[in-house]
């Protein structure tokens, strides 16, 4: 908090360094993605960790950081992947769900290739069943200079390559920051700088992503009408959406 009481308080933000925030225990994968160009890179690492979902179970992930071509195991430009859900996650659930963010945002960009980079794994994820399996029976292992083992799916731009082996790790996820207006300009515009020290000093942290960065709505605990409704068609369609709008913190609902 240190960094950011620095970066924020500049005479009109005040940082409350003992106030409570959410952290919750979480199983992680973490993993380098090169590619042919920055411009291939960027698009696969964007794709790869899109839309935050851990509040309806599904995981969600960050870009740790963008490497240069001396820091990847190929020569490339590279970037630090995390994908994270809650730590009770089932292993089969888990690596079903990373799967999916791999298959769909990093596999399908051409040129990509993914090396293992958890530094501390307590659980390995072999990924030729969820992964590999993509190959239809054309895949196959081969071992690269670095003294790993990957799989090597053929795909239409070529071939995709990743670590038969990846690390999942334990750590913490969770973390907020609120700030709270008191007059009725847009919120981009009387925000914009803040907040963009407060995502400027995540990147600068090692070992942190911001897997929301900027968030509008802010959910709650269940629903109102859930409850009230409960045992009616309606009742069940509010119950399946989820977290539901922090109302009491909703600007157009004051007096109500």
């Amino acid at each position: 908090m240190g960094y950011f009481q620095e970066g924020l308080m500049v005479g009109t933000v005040e940082v409350n360094l003992g106030a409570y925030a959410e952290a919750f225990g979480g199983k992680y994968i973490r993993f380098i993605i090169t590619a042919d160009n920055e411009k291939m890179l960027k698009y696969a690492a964007e794709r790869t960790t899109a839309l935050p979902s851990t509040v309806v179970g599904r995981p969600e992930g960050g870009i740790e950081c963008y490497l240069l071509p001396n820091e990847t195991p190929d020569g490339r430009y590279g970037a630090i992947i995390q994908l994270w859900m809650g730590e009770n996650t089932p292993t089969d659930k888990f690596e079903r769900e990373i799967s999916l963010r791999i298959r769909q945002g990093t596999l399908v960009v051409p040129g990509t290739k993914i090396y293992d980079a958890c530094e501390s794994p307590q659980e390995i994820y072999n990924t030729m069943q969820t992964v590999g399996f993509c190959g239809d029976g054309f895949q196959k292992v081969i071992e690269v200079k670095t003294n790993r083992k990957m799989i090597e799916v053929p795909v239409m731009a070529g071939n995709f390559y990743i670590d038969q082996e990846l690390g999942i790790g334990h750590g913490v996820s969770g973390g907020n920051l609120w700030f709270l207006l008191d007059d009725s300009r847009p919120v981009a515009d009387t925000m914009s700088d803040l907040w963009d020290n407060a995502l400027y000093a995540v990147d600068e942290t090692p070992g942190a992503i911001h897997s929301f960065g900027i968030c509008s709505a802010g959910s709650k605990v269940g629903s109102i009408m859930a409850e009230k409704l409960a045992g009616t068609p309606e009742g069940e369609a509010y119950k399946v959406v989820g977290p539901s709008t922090n109302h009491p913190w909703c600007p157009s609902l004051k007096g109500l």
